[in-house]
């Protein structure tokens, strides 16, 4: 198996992956989650991390990247910073049962990423709180 190490992008990003591929691995600090179709990564970027598919070239994967600033505002501004804290200290994973629809917040996010249109920033911090939120139910 190929190790496909991900470069720690900076201490001031987040990352939620979302693997649309099986079997493999990803390591976040020492601690190893299996690659299922579907399944919610959170990641602290400054942490080391590793995502190590079986097959590196049939891997896909959705991912979201934030600075922890803009999280750290919504986290305090929506009262659930201890929270977030949890979820994003050493990482975590969730393993994801409707994958279709979670998948459908990652096209949404994307679709208004750079648009310009009045509410697309407010649909894209929506979308983010919605992948948050299911971390959050889970602790």
């Amino acid at each position: 198996m190929e190790k496909y190490t991900e470069a720690r992008s900076s201490s001031n990003v987040i990352k939620i992956i979302q693997t649309l591929a099986e079997n493999g691995e990803i390591i976040i600090e020492n601690k190893s989650y299996p690659i299922e179709f579907g399944n919610l990564y959170f990641i602290n970027c400054s942490k080391k991390y590793s995502v190590i598919p079986a097959q590196k070239d049939d891997y896909l994967q959705n991912t979201v990247m934030v600075s922890r600033e803009f999280l750290d505002k919504l986290t305090e501004l929506l009262d659930f910073t201890k929270e977030t804290e949890d979820i994003f200290k050493n990482g975590y994973f969730l393993p994801v049962k409707h994958h279709k629809i979670i998948d459908d917040h990652f096209k949404k996010m994307s679709s208004v990423y750079n648009s310009e249109k009045a509410f697309s920033k407010a649909l894209f911090t929506a979308k983010f709180l919605e992948l948050l939120n299911y971390a959050v139910s889970s602790l």
